[in-house]
């Protein structure tokens, strides 16, 4: 709760409340009423207040600082069509970046894309974000296989785009536009197979200018924080 309002003359911590003496003459039974009266008049302001400071914590709550702004970028999408940073403009995005035949964590990594906008779905602000998987595998990864991959994962309300494209041209994006790993597997290293390539595992929230906002953790807790960051963002427009 803001202090500085508690100071003010106009502050209801500051208006006078009603005397708990009763008045003169009063019977017994008039004073104990009094006293029920007042007693319960206090309780109501008591859970006023106490309200007050809740809703101002949710209202306050700080929105992510900006980290890094997008530069240019080139990709298409699962239907072949361009993508780039101008269409980013405007809106709220999560983005994760997988391969389609990786077997180790992109499923988790796109379960957890998909829990995060069921969860968005639940309200008008959360609805009005945007989803962004970009494959590190393009060489195997065509927008006729990230179709397929999206059939089976996003729905249909267009909401979740799979971009590809050439291999420099998404090393450009992922690397030097998201700041997230992305490269092959060392020469010599054991890894079980599906595990040839590396990237990174966080999930990055872009706000509507087409700046990145944060990078969240795959777990459970990441992704409560990162659901509620996205929302206020959506909701403020991401100023």
């Amino acid at each position: 709760m803001d202090r500085s309002s508690t100071s003010s003359g106009s502050s209801p911590c500051s208006s006078p409340m009603p005397s708990s003496a009763p008045e003169s003459g009063a019977s017994p039974m008039e004073t104990r009423r009094s006293k029920g009266q007042k007693a319960a008049l206090w309780i109501l302001f008591a859970a006023a207040i106490l309200a007050v400071p809740a809703v101002a914590w949710v209202r306050s709550s700080p929105e992510p600082p900006v980290l890094f702004e997008l530069p240019e970028f080139h990709l298409v999408d699962q239907a072949g069509r361009p993508f780039d940073r101008q269409a980013m403009l405007g809106e709220v995005w999560i983005v994760d970046f997988i391969y389609t035949r990786c077997a180790g964590s992109c499923p988790m990594l796109t379960q957890r894309m998909r829990e995060a906008k069921a969860r968005l779905d639940a309200t008008p602000e959360g609805r009005r974000v945007r989803l962004l998987s970009i494959t590190v595998d393009p060489t195997t990864d065509t927008p006729e296989r990230l179709a397929d991959y999206a059939r089976k994962w996003a729905g249909d309300d267009g909401r979740w785009i799979f971009a590809t494209g050439e291999k420099a041209a998404v090393e450009a994006a992922v690397i030097q536009g998201f700041k997230t790993a992305m490269g092959p597997v060392p020469q010599g290293a054991e890894v079980p197979q599906g595990f040839d390539i590396l990237h990174g595992k966080r999930l990055v929230l872009v706000d509507p200018k087409a700046r990145i906002r944060g990078y969240y953790e795959a777990t459970p807790e990441g992704l409560d924080a990162l659901v509620a960051a996205a929302r206020r963002l959506a909701d403020s427009g991401g100023a």
